[in-house]
Parts: C-alpha cells; sequence; structure tokens
C-alpha cells in the first residue's frame, strides 16, 4: 500500500539485497523513465539522461507512426528500444534477472451516487479540506485562469485560506474567438492579488516554439502545450509555481466528445458507405476553413471526418484523440489499447492514457522548461474518489456547473469555452521550416513540406505542422545526445511490462 499523495517519482536501492525499487504517482504526473537491456538497469526522470548514457539508441519506427497518427504512445511505451517509462499507479521491482510490475492504484470504477444536496455538501467539504493541501508552499503562488468552470472553481476554494498572495494569469487574444481574458477577469477575488493578461500576440511566436523543442524531454503534439508554455513564460519573472484545472473533465467527462458521442458513431458508420475518393473530396473541402471557424462543433465534425478516412475496423480513437490528417496517409492496424466502443471506453482512454500521456506531460514539461512548479488540483485523491462515485449520468460538468453557482463559487461564465487553444494557422506561418531529419521520422520529405507550404491554409495542416516540426526538432535534439538510428524492431507485447 502507497500512502504517499501528490506528484512523485521515487527509486529506492537495497544494495544488500541488490534490489531497486521504482514508484510513480498515481495519476502520472511526474514521470520516470528506465532502460532495462541484459539485466542491467538504468533510470531517470528524463529519457534524455538514459539516451547519452549509451553510444548507440534505437527509435523504433512503430513507435514513430503510433505517434504520428495518435499523438501519444500507449502509456509505459517510449520511442526507444529497451526504454520505457513507469506506468502511473504502479511500483517495478528489479533484481539481477527480472522485473515485476505491481499495481497500487487503479481509477475508481464508477459508483451510483446521484449529484444531489448529500453529494454536493460532501463535496463542498473535500474541496475546501483539499485546498489546505494544495495551496502549501514556501513561494508565491499563481493560478492559471480561463473562462472555465474547473480553474474558476479551483480558485474560488483555494481563495478562502486568506493566501497573502496569489496572482492569476490568463491569455488573451486579439481574436475575439480564442480571448478568454473578459470572462476570467470577472472572478477577481481579493483586491490585493493581481490580475494579469499574458498577451499570445505580444509573445515571439518563433521564440516560444524554439523554447518548448529544446527543453521538452519527449515529444507533445498538442497545441495546448503552446498556451500554457506562453503562461509559464509570463508567470516565471515573480512565480515558480502555477496551479491549473486539470484533471476535471477525466472525472466529468468533460470532452465534447462525449456530448456527441452517439452522434459521432451514426457519422462514422455513415461514412463507410461513402467511397474514399468522394470522402476525400469531401475532406478536401471542408479543410478550407479559417480558425474562428473552425473550433466547436465544426472541429469534432472534421476530426469525425478525418477519422472516417481509416480501413473500416473500428477506429473509433482516432476521431476524438489527437489524431490528423496523416492518420490516412499511413494506415497501420489499429492501437489496442487506443480502441473505443462505449462511452467507458472513452472515459477510461482519457483517464489512463491521454491524460498522463499529454495532459500532464504538457503542464509538467512546458512549466518545467521555464523553471515552474506546476500542479494539478482536481487530481487529488480524494477529490478523485468523491467524483468517480457519481453514476455516469450524473457526471458532467453542468451539473458541477449548478453546484458552483448554487454555492456562489463562480460568477458569470460562458456556457462553451475553446480550451487554452491558439489560432495555429498564424503561430505556424511565421515558424522557419527546418532540416527534416526524415530518414529518422520515417516520414517521406515530400510529404513534409507539402504538409509545410500548406501549414497557413487551414487549422488540420497547421496541426500536422505542427507536429512534425515537434517530433522533427525532438530527434535533433536526442541527436546531439548520443548516436541514434532507426530500427526495424516491432515491440514485442511481452517485452515491456
Amino acid at each position: 500500500m502507497i500512502d504517499f499523495e501528490g506528484m512523485f517519482s521515487l527509486a529506492l536501492i537495497d544494495e544488500s539485497k541488490k534490489k531497486v525499487t521504482l514508484f510513480r504517482d498515481r495519476t502520472g504526473e511526474k514521470p520516470l523513465y528506465y532502460r532495462w537491456k541484459e539485466n542491467e538497469i538504468t533510470f531517470a526522470s528524463m529519457q534524455s539522461s538514459l539516451i547519452s548514457s549509451v553510444e548507440n539508441n534505437e527509435l523504433l519506427r512503430d513507435s514513430i507512426h503510433t505517434w504520428c497518427r495518435y499523438g501519444l504512445l500507449p502509456v509505459g511505451q517510449t520511442f526507444f528500444k529497451n526504454i520505457y517509462e513507469v506506468k502511473p499507479g504502479t511500483y517495478l521491482e528489479f533484481d539481477s534477472s527480472e522485473i515485476i510490475e505491481n499495481r497500487y492504484w487503479n481509477w475508481p470504477n464508477r459508483g451510483n451516487r446521484k449529484f444531489d444536496v448529500a453529494f454536493s455538501a460532501e463535496l463542498d467539504s473535500i474541496l475546501r479540506d483539499c485546498s489546505k493541501v494544495f495551496i502549501q508552499a514556501e513561494v508565491p503562488l499563481a493560478v492559471a485562469l480561463s473562462s472555465g468552470v474547473d480553474s474558476n472553481a479551483m480558485n474560488s476554494y483555494i481563495r478562502d485560506q486568506q493566501v497573502k498572495s496569489l496572482d492569476s494569469f490568463t491569455l488573451g487574444f486579439s481574436s475575439e474567438n480564442f480571448d478568454e481574458s473578459k470572462f476570467a477577469l470577472r472572478n477577481g477575488g481579493s483586491k490585493s492579488a493581481k490580475q494579469h493578461i499574458v498577451s499570445f500576440d505580444g509573445i515571439s511566436h518563433q521564440f516560444l516554439a524554439d523554447h518548448i523543442n529544446e527543453f521538452m524531454d519527449a515529444p507533445i503534439s498538442d497545441p495546448g502545450v503552446i498556451a500554457f508554455a506562453a503562461i509559464c513564460s509570463e508567470v516565471t519573472s515573480t512565480h515558480k509555481v502555477i496551479l491549473t484545472g486539470d484533471g476535471a473533465d477525466e472525472l466529468l467527462r468533460g470532452y465534447t466528445i462525449f456530448k456527441y458521442f452517439n452522434f459521432a458513431k451514426l457519422v462514422m458508420s455513415l461514412l463507410h458507405f461513402l467511397n474514399p475518393p468522394i470522402r476525400k473530396r469531401l475532406i478536401t473541402k471542408l479543410l478550407n476553413k479559417e480558425d474562428d471557424r473552425y473550433l466547436g462543433t465544426n472541429q469534432l465534425f472534421l476530426r469525425l471526418l478525418i477519422g472516417s478516412l481509416q480501413r473500416s475496423e473500428d477506429r473509433f480513437a482516432i476521431a476524438m484523440s489527437n489524431s490528423f490528417l496523416h492518420s490516412f496517409l499511413m494506415p497501420e492496424s489499429m492501437e489496442p489499447k487506443f480502441k473505443i466502443r462505449t462511452k467507458l471506453d472513452l472515459e477510461r482512454y482519457f483517464q489512463e492514457q491521454n491524460l498522463p500521456q499529454v495532459y500532464l506531460q504538457k503542464s509538467d514539461r512546458a512549466s518545467m522548461a521555464f523553471g515552474i512548479e506546476a500542479r494539478s488540483f482536481f487530481l487529488q485523491p480524494q477529490i478523485i474518489n468523491h467524483f468517480m462515485d457519481l453514476r455516469a449520468g450524473h457526471a458532467t460538468k453542468k451539473r458541477f456547473r449548478s453546484f458552483l453557482e448554487k454555492n456562489s463559487r463562480i460568477g458569470e461564465l460562458p456556457k462553451k469555452k475553446h480550451g487554452l487553444g491558439v489560432p495555429m494557422t498564424k503561430f505556424m506561418a511565421v515558424q522557419t521550416e527546418p532540416k527534416w531529419q526524415t530518414n529518422l521520422m520515417g516520414i517521406e520529405v515530400e510529404v513534409c513540406r507539402e504538409v509545410w507550404r500548406n501549414r497557413s491554409s487551414n487549422p488540420a495542416y497547421a496541426n500536422i505542422a505542427w507536429s512534425y516540426l515537434v517530433l522533427n526538432s525532438m530527434i535533433t535534439n536526442w541527436s546531439r545526445l548520443g548516436k541514434i538510428h532507426i530500427s526495424d524492431f516491432e515491440r514485442s507485447p511481452h517485452e515491456a511490462i
């Protein structure tokens, strides 16, 4: 039984028994990597340390292709042969001959409670108690505040603790469709606390991209990392800890796809009746949209169409994950852990795969790149357990919003928000085309150049161009650490625990 709470990665070495034990926190907020080869174990909090520790490192072609299609790898896997990541909620025991994986925590199953008066009273008490623990720090705290329910709920509860200085930082855009600062600033709190609007248009986009790709330890294709890095670039001059609302969407099925799940399945099934040339022409026409027309339902529908271009096997996962247009350029077998047939499958996908591999990596890597610690309020065990006690039909953001409004916890917020997104066509337009490492990326140079030429024409191509840039920059940085070559080695399902 592991009684530690919070975010951690730990290593215990028993020299007398020649035994090493590696621990990782429940949800995967802190990374921990290890290299296992010829009965030798090497471990580090960054895989770059493991890359530089040997002369030859093999990139796995199948891992690169999986990442290009989904924007993430199955939890525990990496891009390198013999390098793995300790899975969230587990500890690994190593001796001279074997590895034993022990799971000490799993995401709870859904309960059967209603979001009623009794549940609300308990939730209010839990959020108050967790706030006291969450804000413990010896340095001033900052809050990443958007116009959403999650960050504003966190902001409300932690301000009850009479924090002496608790500044909030919100990303501002000149585009009305992306700007949320006008809503976030209505939820002010203490008069002594400063509310900062970080102008995304005032930051050098080339500098931001270079800085992200230089200091990231593993590639993150989600454009949300750009927005969070922009906030951290401003926070770092005055604060060393930033508080986020990450995790609430995984607890309350807050992603748009949950709302449109049945519609999405219907669209996917109907599109399979169209022949591929017609589907491609339809999607090509829909791709010619500006950023502000691409948001919301249009974005969801476009992802569904892109997803429909997969082979006829149930390719539903790529329709709502970080998939891109090149999903159909390199058709391969479906990643088993990403298959989604029900809303429960979808919930588990976001909790067990997408959260640690994308959102928590984004928070940890983008903050650490600027010398800041990021903390996720809703991932405290008591909060997770209470929200997961809800029956599926009551685990919604709508009910949470109603709870917060009844308790006067939030002011007037928009009913719909776009999250910390960025106008990718404009962001990518100013980026410098790199020298493509196609021999290691496993992508033809003509494809890279075609995507790059069209990066300003629509958000889908902009997202692809960003993912290619991220992958190319990461491989370039890895090559500086040690010799890198690509392998056709296919990962055995029994090789990594």
